[in-house]
C-alpha cells in the first residue's frame, strides 16, 4: 500500500505500539549509500528514544536480502517473533512477497521432490535385476510423449501451489514491512498489498487511482480466445477486378497479329506492280 508522507507520524506510533504489545525486535535493512546511513541514523535515534530494540543489517544486493531471509528472517516469522521490517533505499523495485516468502517454498518444493524421485530410483534398483537392453529398446525410452509431459508440467504446478498455500507462514495483523525507497518505479504487487507492504512516499506522492490495476490470469485467457480477422485473399481479388495474366503475354499477342498482316500488305504492293508493268 502507499503510505503519503503526512502520515510518517501514525506509521512510527503503530511501530511503537507493536513493540509494546510482542517485545519483538525491528529489523532494519539499510543500503549502502550516503543517504541510507544519514536516514538510518535518524531513524535508530527515534527508536532509542523510545527504547525499542532494533537490528541493523546493511545489505550491498537483494542477494543479500535473500540469504538474511533464508538464514535468519523466515525463522523469526514462523515464531512469530518478528513484526516490523523497514527497508531503507531497497525492496521499493521488486516484488517483496514473492522474493521473501513464495521464492523459500519454491526452493523447499523443488528440493522435496528431488530426494522423494531418489529415493525412488534407490529401491528401483535395489529392487529390480539387472538386465541388457537392445538397441531398439534404448532408443524407445528416448521417446517423448508431448501430451504426457505438458500433463505432467500442469500437474506440477497444481501441486506447487497446494505446497504454497499450505506451507505459507502465517502471519497476524501486526506484521508490516515498511519500504523507504527513492528508487522508482515501485513494484505494482508491492503497491496492491494491502495486508504487509507498506510504501512511504516522499514529496513525489503517488495517487493510487493513477496506478494500473494487476492484471490476472483470467483477463489473458479473454484475450486469447478473442478471434483473429483475416483477409480473403480470392474475395479481394475479385473486387478489385485484377487480371491474373500478365501483361507481357498480351503484348506478344499483339506483336504476333502484327506480323502476320504484314507479309498481306507485301503481297498486295507486288501485284500492283506485276500489273502495272504488263501494262507499259
Amino acid at each position: 500500500m502507499l503510505i503519503s508522507k503526512d502520515d510518517l507520524g501514525e506509521v512510527f506510533d503503530n511501530i511503537h505500539n507493536v513493540w509494546i504489545q510482542t517485545r519483538t525486535t525491528v529489523i532494519i535493512l539499510c543500503a549502502a549509500d550516503c543517504d541510507s546511513i544519514c536516514t538510518t541514523k535518524i531513524l535508530t535515534s527515534l527508536l532509542a528514544t523510545e527504547m525499542i530494540a532494533y537490528e541493523l543489517y546493511p545489505v550491498l544486493s537483494y542477494e543479500c536480502i535473500v540469504k538474511y531471509n533464508d538464514h535468519y528472517l523466515q525463522d523469526k516469522i514462523r515464531e512469530n517473533e518478528l513484526h516490523t521490517i523497514i527497508m531503507i533505499n531497497c525492496g521499493g523495485i521488486v516484488d517483496l512477497n514473492q522474493m521473501l516468502f513464495v521464492r523459500p517454498l519454491i526452493q523447499s518444493f523443488y528440493s522435496e521432490k528431488e530426494k522423494q524421485q531418489n529415493s525412488r530410483r534407490n529401491n528401483n534398483n535395489n529392487n529390480k535385476r539387472r538386465r541388457r537392453m537392445s538397441d531398439d529398446d534404448d532408443e524407445d525410452d528416448f521417446d517423448i510423449d508431448e501430451d504426457e509431459f505438458d500433463e505432467d508440467q500442469e500437474n506440477e504446478q497444481a501441486q506447487m501451489a497446494a505446497y504454497i498455500e499450505t506451507n505459507m507462514p502465517e502471519t497476524d495483523n501486526n506484521f508490516k514491512i515498511y519500504v523507504i525507497d527513492c528508487h522508482r518505479p515501485f513494484n505494482l504487487f508491492n503497491v496492491h498489498d494491502q495486508e504487509k507492504i507498506c510504501l512511504l512516499q516522499g514529496h513525489d506522492e503517488i495517487d493510487l487511482g493513477s496506478i494500473p490495476a494487476l492484471i490476472g490470469s483470467d483477463d489473458e485467457d479473454e484475450e486469447e480466445e478473442q478471434p483473429e480477422q483475416k483477409l480473403n485473399i480470392e474475395d479481394s481479388d475479385d473486387d478489385f477486378n485484377i487480371d491474373d495474366d500478365d501483361d507481357d503475354d498480351d503484348d506478344l499477342k499483339d506483336q504476333d497479329n502484327d506480323n502476320d498482316t504484314q507479309p498481306l500488305k507485301k503481297r498486295r504492293r507486288l501485284n500492283n506492280n506485276g500489273s502495272n508493268g504488263r501494262r507499259g
